[in-house]
Order: C-alpha cells, then sequence, then structure tokens
C-alpha cells in the first residue's frame, strides 16, 4: 500500500503586497482561502486509483475571524504532498500568497513551488533546484 500525505497549512499574514501583484487564480466569493488553493492545485493532488490503494491523508490548521475587521486581507497556504511515484522526487511543496480582493473573493497572486529529492538524488532540504 502506497501511502500519500498532503499537509495544508494555513497562516494568515498582515503585510501587504504591491497592487501590480498578477492574479495567478481567482476563486468564487463563497470559497475561503483553502477551498481556493485546492481548486487551484486540484490536477496536481495524488486522486488514488480505482482500487483505493492509495491513502490521502488531509492536515490543516485555519484562518478564523471574529468579524470582517479582524480578518486578514492576505494569506499564505503551504501545501506538501509526501510520498509521489517519483523515481527522483521524495516531496513536493507549494507555497501560494492569496489575497482577498474587491469582488469579495479571494484570488492567488504568488506560487513558490520547492521539492526535496529521492536519496543521491540531489538536495536532501526542500529547495527550487531539480533532482536527478
Amino acid at each position: 500500500m502506497i501511502k500519500k500525505i498532503i499537509v495544508i497549512y494555513a497562516l494568515g499574514l498582515f503585510v501587504s503586497l504591491p497592487v501590480s501583484a498578477k492574479t495567478l487564480y481567482t476563486g468564487k466569493p463563497e470559497q475561503k482561502p483553502l477551498e481556493v488553493a485546492v481548486a487551484f492545485l486540484q490536477d496536481k493532488l495524488p486522486s488514488g486509483d480505482a482500487e483505493g490503494k492509495q491513502i490521502v491523508t488531509l492536515q490543516q490548521s485555519r484562518i478564523y475571524c471574529k468579524s470582517s475587521q479582524l480578518c486578514p486581507l492576505q494569506a499564505k497556504i503551504a501545501l506538501t504532498i509526501d510520498g509521489l511515484d517519483d523515481d527522483s522526487i521524495k516531496k513536493k511543496r507549494y507555497e501560494l500568497i492569496l489575497q482577498f480582493n474587491a469582488n469579495q473573493s479571494w484570488e492567488i497572486i504568488k506560487q513558490d513551488i520547492t521539492q526535496i529529492c529521492q536519496k543521491a538524488r540531489g538536495n536532501p532540504n526542500f529547495s527550487k533546484a531539480l533532482c536527478r
């Protein structure tokens, strides 16, 4: 049995990014930051196979808001996929910066992708360097 682990961390950011940041993806008005991130990365997440031999575990921390004045206008989501079916990449991490726009929806304005290589295939820490 192959075990796949997806770990998602959501952290509020209180620093504003430049207004000129290019939008990579815009969520629907009713979606929360985590839902927007998962929709954006949908084709990169493991889906399992028809026989159910793969297990996907999801862990997350959430952004809680008591009122609109206390909610951050930006959020950072880090999604790590462990147990990839890849002979060179061990783990892959997507770090997304989201911002709440004037249309009352979250949009992804920045994406960083890093990875950990398999043993003897490259960097053993998260890095943008390609694995061998």
